[in-house]
C-alpha cells in the first residue's frame, strides 16, 4: 500500500505480513531505488513481498481469487496507489494545526501486520512524472516524463514488463496517468494502435508491460470534455439516475453537473452516489481483473484510485460520516492556499466545498473500500 503517491514530498508505505529487524526498517530510500530493489528480488529467488497489500475488502478478496502464487510459490503482489494522500494523515500523526481525527481502521490493521516505512520520498509531487519514476525505477530527470505534458516513453522498459517477461499475469486499474497527455490517446488519435477506441483504455497497454487492465482518467480530466472520451465516462453514460424532481437522466451528464460547480444547481443525491463513486468503481474494476485473471500464474495489480486527490467532490453520505462533532485541521503548509478545518455538518447533498472535512471523507471512504 503505498501512501502519498503523488503531489507530496514524502509519505509512507505500508507493507503486510513483511517482518524487518530493527525499528526503523528501511530509512533514507527514494521511492525508485526502493522500487528497483523490489523489482529484482521478485524476479530473482527472494520470496519477499516488496509492495503488497490492499483496503480490507480488496485484499481479502485478492487472497481468494489469487490464491498462492504460481511457479514456485513465488507471490502474488497488491498495489494499491491513492493520490495526494498526505504522508501525516494515515491515523499515526498530528499536524501543526492540532489533531487528525481520522477513521482508518483497515489501513491501522495493515500496519499493525506488517512494516511501515516512514521516510519513502516521491522523485516529484506531480502526476505523471512520479507514476513515470514509479514505472520505470528511474529519478525524475531521467524518466523521460518532466510534467504532465508528456505521456511514458514506451520505449523505456517498465518494472510491469520485466515483471510480465518473468511469469507474472501484470495487471492496471484506474488512473496510471501514464498516458495522460493524449488521455489514453483520444487527443492524438492512437498512433500505433488502428484498433484503438475512445474508451478502451488499450493506448500503449501492452507496450507499458501490462498483460490486461481497465484504464482511465481521473477527477477533473475525467471532465475536460463536454463528453465522453475515456472509460469511466462512458460507463457513467450508461447509467440511468432520477433526480430528485423524478427526472431521469444518464449519470454522466449528473457527473459533469456536480464537477463543474456553477452547474451544481443540477446536482442532487439522487444522482451523484456511492455506487457511482470513481474510487468504489475502480475498487470494483480491481475485483473484475482479479476474477479473470489466469489462475496457473503469480499475478501483479497495481490498483490507482483517483482520490484524495481535489476537487474534494463526496457524495452526501461520505459528508454525513465525518460530520459527527470531529475538528478537521486547517491545512498549514501554505500562506496562500489555505484549506479550512474545523467542524463539518452534514449537508444532505454532494459537497464540493474546499475543506479539510470532505478530503478526510475520501480518506476514509478509501479505507473501507
Amino acid at each position: 500500500f503505498a501512501q502519498a503517491s503523488t503531489g507530496t514530498d514524502s509519505g509512507s508505505a505500508i507493507v503486510p505480513g513483511l517482518r524487518m529487524q530493527g525499528p526503523a526498517g528501511m530509512r533514507g530510500h527514494r521511492a525508485s531505488a526502493v522500487l528497483r530493489w523490489c523489482a529484482l528480488g521478485l524476479l530473482g529467488s527472494s520470496p519477499a513481498v516488496c509492495l503488497a497489500g490492499g483496503f480490507e475488502d480488496l485484499a481479502a478478496s485478492a487472497a481468494e481469487v489469487g490464491g498462492a502464487g504460481g511457479q514456485a510459490g513465488r507471490p502474488n503482489i497488491l498495489l494499491l496507489f491513492p493520490d495526494q494522500w498526505r504522508y501525516d494523515w494515515d491515523g499515526f500523526h498530528t499536524s501543526p494545526g492540532g489533531d487528525i481525527p481520522l477513521r482508518v481502521p483497515t489501513v491501522k490493521k495493515l500496519a499493525s501486520q506488517g512494516v511501515r516505512f516512514t521516510q519513502a520520498y516521491v522523485p516529484t509531487p506531480l502526476c505523471a512524472p512520479s507514476r513515470s519514476a514509479l514505472a520505470s525505477g528511474r529519478e525524475y530527470d531521467r524518466t523521460g516524463v518532466p510534467s504532465n505534458d508528456y505521456d511514458y516513453p514506451v520505449e523505456q522498459t517498465t518494472f510491469y514488463s520485466l515483471l510480465r517477461a518473468a511469469g507474472y499475469h501484470t495487471m492496471t486499474v484506474g488512473k496510471d496517468d501514464l498516458t495522460k497527455k493524449s488521455q489514453l490517446g483520444s487527443e492524438n488519435g492512437y498512433p500505433g494502435c488502428s484498433q484503438c477506441r475512445d474508451g478502451d483504455g488499450l493506448y500503449h497497454q501492452v507496450a507499458l508491460g501490462f498483460s490486461d487492465g481497465l484504464r482511465y482518467s481521473g477527477k477533473e480530466d475525467v471532465v475536460k470534455t463536454f463528453s465522453p472520451h475515456e472509460m469511466y465516462g462512458f460507463w457513467l453514460r450508461n447509467q440511468t439516475v432520477v433526480t430528485e424532481r423524478g427526472t431521469a437522466t444518464n449519470a454522466w451528464d449528473a457527473h459533469y453537473a456536480c464537477m463543474v460547480w456553477s452547474l451544481r444547481h443540477r446536482c442532487d443525491n439522487k444522482t451523484f452516489t456511492d455506487n457511482l463513486y470513481e474510487d468504489n468503481w475502480t475498487a470494483e474494476n480491481a475485483l473484475k481483473l482479479l476474477r479473470r485473471r489466469p489462475r496457473d500464474r503469480p499475478f501483479f495489480l497495481h490498483v490507482s484510485f483517483p482520490g484524495p486527490h481535489n476537487p474534494f467532490l463526496v457524495t452526501a453520505s461520505m459528508r454525513a460520516q465525518v460530520s459527527n462533532g470531529r475538528v478537521w485541521p486547517t491545512a498549514t503548509d501554505s500562506r496562500t492556499n489555505v484549506t479550512p478545518g474545523g467542524v463539518c455538518d452534514p449537508t444532505g447533498e454532494p459537497s464540493n466545498e474546499n475543506v479539510r472535512c470532505n478530503y478526510a471523507a475520501e480518506i476514509e471512504n478509501l479505507d473501507r473500500l
